[in-house]
């Protein structure tokens, strides 16, 4: 799949967002694991006869002199905290039921709508949405989110962070048949989800 060119678009995560975040508390300057050759080292003998390696190593008993092994990594310079963001998982989303879209002449304009994004750390600081549809317009809903009701915020409704998201959507009248949300880590995972669309125009009066 193509990367999401979707930058412009994106609700950044910015300091103090309610959101959790794995990879915030790390500096964005240290040092970063790289892998290295694998390292090894000859067994020991027992008294039985059989061969021991010390904690932490395994023993290779395929190569032609039996060995010690462990995978081999290195300390280098680098940013853990985009290292860790390029190490989490995302998604995929689960679907998302269809939405309205209002016709050209319906009163009121775009119709609001609050979406629920179900997918592996879909809800994490670290992770933006956006969207490359014409006609979308899409904002999170945090905890703190001011006029958020409480009964309306994602601890109420069972949504956390390591797998849920909320984000309220805006569809106009010029809105595709089908829209796509994206969720993007800085430095790391994609994840989309297309939402079908049906045009209706609600009835002012059945809302009150």
């Amino acid at each position: 799949m193509r990367p999401l060119m979707i930058l412009p678009l994106l609700l950044a995560a910015a300091p103090g967002h309610a959101a959790p975040s794995l990879c915030g508390h790390l500096p964005e300057a240290g040092s970063i694991a790289a892998t290295a050759p694998v390292e090894t080292m000859p067994p020991k003998p027992r008294a039985d006869r059989s061969l021991i390696c010390p904690p932490g190593w395994r023993l290779d008993v395929s190569s032609r002199l039996p060995a010690c092994t462990r995978p081999g990594q290195r300390a280098v310079p680098g940013n853990p905290r985009a290292a860790c963001r390029a190490s989490l998982a995302l998604g995929p989303i689960a679907d998302v039921p269809a939405q309205w879209r209002p016709t050209r002449s319906c009163p009121g304009g775009a119709i609001s709508a609050v979406v629920r994004l179900e997918g592996e750390n879909a809800g994490l600081a670290e992770v933006a949405v956006g969207t490359s549809s014409p006609g979308v317009t899409v904002a999170g809903i945090d905890e703190d989110s001011a006029g958020t009701p409480e009964t309306e915020r994602p601890s109420a409704k069972g949504c956390f962070a390591h797998q849920c998201r909320l984000v309220r959507i805006g569809v106009a009248h010029d809105a595709p048949d089908e829209i796509r949300l994206e969720l993007q880590v800085s430095d790391g995972a994609t994840a989309d989800v297309r939402i079908p669309v049906i045009t209706h125009c609600p009835d002012p009066l059945a809302a009150r």
